[in-house]
């Protein structure tokens, strides 16, 4: 059975996640994943990282981490996506769950 899991950010799965594409209608609801890649090397309370299905990067999502904040407002993923030649097969819903319970590892995130 295919494996979801989320994975560091780096040069080799890198231009696999700007190269995703999102069904026409949905173009204008999230910043392009290159833009997103982009605001974490300049501002580190950002983390990019890929999503993978087993070997192939299906999806991109970036959270966000500002120890600054009220305790509800500390933790975020501002950015989520799947490419649109994997959306309504679970894998969205599955990556999510991860990036949630990866967040939990965190002492202080308990929103």
């Amino acid at each position: 059975m295919a494996q979801i899991s989320i994975q560091e950010l780096t040069a080799k799965n890198m231009y696999k996640c700007i190269a995703l594409k999102l069904a026409d209608d949905q173009v204008d609801r999230i910043a392009p994943n290159v833009y997103s890649i982009a605001e974490s090397k300049v501002d580190p309370q950002f983390t990019p990282y890929a999503i993978h299905l087993d070997e192939e990067v299906i999806g991109f999502v970036m959270t966000e981490c500002d120890r600054e904040e009220i305790e509800e407002r500390k933790y975020w993923i501002p950015r989520f996506m799947i490419d649109v030649s994997y959306q309504r097969k679970g894998y969205g819903k599955e990556a999510m769950q991860q990036v949630i319970d990866m967040l939990k590892k965190n002492d202080d995130c308990q929103y």
